[in-house]
């Protein structure tokens, strides 16, 4: 593939992940709870237990159970999302992102883009964002450098990773992150 061919398609699967964002974000926003876009097939987008406020500013996950994930979280959040992950595989990516309430006005979101997809196997360099977003704004943590497994059915075995808080959001300190992530039924 040639240089501009390979721009073509990094600047199309940025396009792509910032519309997935886009489109769980509005929801949120407007209080839809049915997002066809990422679900396969269509239904709602899964989402988990609420996120309560915990100690020094950090959230807290609610521990779940019945669900195909797994992932770990510690640091600026803490607790399991144990929900399942709304999946899409486009053009050379594959993206997995989970919502999961903090109360009725903010959510906390969890995406990984796995660059570069082409089935199951090990891969390096993958993206996870962390967003919690709310009126106030939105705090994000993010990584790009994270190790993960992908098996047949597109679910993520997430090496430990250490997502840094990005300036300017609002977000602080760093959330650790490893476990498996399931894609929706």
């Amino acid at each position: 593939m040639t240089p501009r061919a390979w721009s073509r398609a990094a600047l199309a699967s940025v396009a792509l992940l910032g519309g997935v964002i886009a489109t769980l974000a509005s929801s949120s926003a407007s209080g839809a709870s049915d997002v066809r876009l990422l679900v396969s097939p269509p239904g709602r987008v899964p989402t988990g237990p609420a996120v309560k406020p915990g100690r020094d500013g950090a959230c807290v996950l609610p521990s779940g159970s019945g669900s195909p994930s797994n992932l770990e979280l510690t640091g600026g959040c803490e607790g399991i999302i144990s929900t399942s992950f709304a999946c899409l595989a486009a053009i050379d990516d594959l993206y997995l992102s989970a919502r999961v309430p903090v109360d009725p006005e903010r959510y906390f979101y969890l995406t990984i883009n796995v660059e570069s997809f082409k089935g199951p196997r090990r891969y390096g360099q993958v993206q996870i964002v962390a967003q919690l977003t709310g009126p106030a704004g939105v705090e994000r943590w993010s990584g790009r450098d994270a190790t993960v497994s992908v098996r047949a059915d597109h679910a993520v075995q997430v090496a430990p990773d250490r997502l840094p808080a990005e300036p300017g959001t609002g977000a602080t300190g760093t959330i650790q992150v490893s476990g498996s992530a399931g894609c929706a039924a």
